[in-house]
């Protein structure tokens, strides 16, 4: 990510500094693909700002949502959720969080809330009951395990535990 963010800046740099006719031409041509593009722009803004960065879980098991950003595009948010800088624990539809995973939550400054993205927030989020996200609103970790089961508790607990940081 280091590499790409200082390429990016580069590349960036010479667009706004270059005075030569290829840079301005260039520079034009880009203009004229964001404005008439949508979809190079939106890939364009998530490339130079990082919006569009996957953290690799590093383990196998891990939920496919695990290092995605997430998104809901039917504006229902999470970034609201986010603006103090703590982790959010997502419980999904009719699911609650509560007793050990609760505990666990509040013990580590994690914000717990209702969330609708198992509906809105797409194909990849059907079936998720519970999601943990990182203050930037990357998926830390996901289960669809059955809410209110021993498993989908320890699941959620250990999760909790793992967090590499308080907040």
């Amino acid at each position: 990510m280091g590499a790409e963010l200082a390429e990016h800046t580069l590349a960036q740099s010479a667009l706004i500094t270059g005075v030569t006719p290829d840079v301005t031409a260039l520079r034009s041509l880009l203009s004229d693909s964001i404005a008439n593009d949508p979809r190079f722009s939106r890939m364009l803004a998530g490339k130079l700002s990082g919006i569009d960065t996957f953290y690799d879980p590093g383990d196998p098991a891990a939920h496919p949502l695990t290092g995605t950003r997430a998104h809901d595009p039917e504006g229902q948010g999470v970034l609201p959720l986010l603006h103090d800088g703590r982790a959010v624990l997502l419980a999904m539809g009719d699911t609650s969080i509560s007793g050990p995973a609760a505990e666990r939550a509040a013990a580590a400054g994690v914000g717990v809330h209702s969330s609708r993205l198992a509906v809105t927030g797409g194909p990849a989020w059907a079936g998720v009951t519970a999601a943990l996200l990182r203050p930037d609103g990357h998926v830390w970790w996901a289960t669809g395990l059955p809410a209110g089961t021993e498993e989908f508790i320890a699941r959620t607990v250990k999760a909790l535990e793992n967090l590499p940081a308080r907040f």
